[in-house]
């Protein structure tokens, strides 16, 4: 997912990535959870981060670990994996922190406000929860926490046939990109290229015919 991390992040931003020591493991979604990271860096981004960092680490929350947090989700006890995404941006007061994922809020012109809004979907979906922390000047921290998964081949071997099959990667395709937003075809174009296909993309409308063609 690197180079669709690095293209949300926009040119002349430091992208750090810290990965865990091992392997973790959780079940869901991947499109999904990509798309939430993704969501997160972008947002990191627009807050005017000049330096992001994206980290993942195996985590054990109790009970008094959630409280006094902003949170979201199903914050039990248990085994998490952790995906954290801070940056250096303006941040945000209390009362934004309260509305950061309400559809359609925005603090930015342009902005749609749904940036966030699909990342909570994204977690309530997996079980999980995500917590914000943010001051004014000081940017923010979000933390999205998947529940662990143990056994998961026990379980695959129960998923029907076709599902498995649907599962299954597409075979590199050749894909064409048209936006008339420069930033919006660098950022599809390195998540396609990620996923190995071969991507031609324009911002013109008569290039694209051509290209088409």
């Amino acid at each position: 997912l690197e180079p669709a991390l690095r293209a949300a992040a926009g040119a002349g931003r430091v992208l750090e990535l810290e990965p865990p020591a091992g392997t973790l493991a959780t079940e869901g979604d991947r499109s999904q959870l990509e798309q939430a990271l993704l969501n997160l860096v972008a947002n990191a981004r627009d807050a005017g981060a000049r330096r992001v960092q994206v980290r993942a680490r195996r985590e054990r929350r109790t009970a008094a670990d959630w409280q006094g947090e902003f949170q979201r989700g199903e914050a039990l006890p248990g085994e998490y994996l952790c995906l954290e995404v801070q940056d250096d941006g303006e941040g945000l007061s209390a009362e934004l922190l309260e509305r950061i994922f309400d559809p359609f809020f925005t603090t930015r012109f342009p902005g749609r406000g749904l940036g966030l809004a699909v990342v909570l979907g994204a977690v309530r979906r997996h079980h999980g929860v995500i917590a914000v922390t943010s001051r004014p000047g000081a940017g923010a921290r979000c933390r999205l926490y998947l529940p662990r998964r143990e056994g998961g081949a026990a379980r695959a071997e129960r998923v029907p046939h076709a599902a498995r099959r649907a599962a299954r990667p597409a075979l590199p395709l050749q894909v064409l990109v048209v936006d008339d937003e420069a930033q919006v075809c660098s950022f599809v174009r390195a998540i396609l290229e990620a996923r190995g296909h071969r991507v031609l993309a324009t911002q013109d409308g008569a290039r694209a015919t051509e290209l088409l063609r």
